[in-house]
């Protein structure tokens, strides 16, 4: 069984943003780099974000232009914990090239893995979530991109 996931995205911001989803082995944001269900990367070491962008759901690469509105179709694997990221204003490439002196900003919910240790994302509702883009919070209104996420069982 897998869980069919349609996703709504809305954009209101400048910055073009990516939003994806990577596994984490626990409700503190660890991920298991060698799958032996166990976190070996906690939030917050070195190798963070680099773990979870590699371990991000594929297919589930969510953007939008901005003022717009875009449907996305993704599955999750059940009886697993995923949690969401958002690169500001970049993509994957700068992320995953040789070169780490193009690497947007990426921010996770988990406060100990955003290099300014301040709130990016937050459930805005049921299965809402609300990001905000900018570094130390920006304007704190979570309406840079906003996801919402409706599950099924297939």
């Amino acid at each position: 069984m897998i869980s069919l996931t349609d996703f709504t995205v809305n954009r209101e911001a400048a910055f073009n943003n990516f939003i994806g989803f990577y596994l984490v082995a626990d409700e503190n944001g660890g991920i298991d780099t060698n799958s032996d269900g166990k976190a070996d990367i906690l939030a917050g070491q070195a190798g963070y974000t680099e773990a979870a962008v590699r371990g991000r759901v594929a297919g589930i690469d969510l953007t939008v232009n901005n003022q717009g509105t875009a449907t996305y179709t993704g599955t999750f694997q059940p009886g697993s914990i995923f949690a969401p990221f958002i690169i500001a204003n970049g993509g994957l490439d700068g992320l995953l090239d040789s070169n780490s002196n193009n690497d947007p900003a990426v921010y996770f919910p988990f406060l100990a893995s955003n290099t300014d240790k301040v709130d990016h994302i937050r459930l805005l509702g049921n299965n809402i979530f609300g990001f905000e883009d900018l570094s130390s919070g920006g304007d704190n209104d979570f309406n840079d991109v906003i996801v919402g996420v409706n599950l099924s069982i297939a």
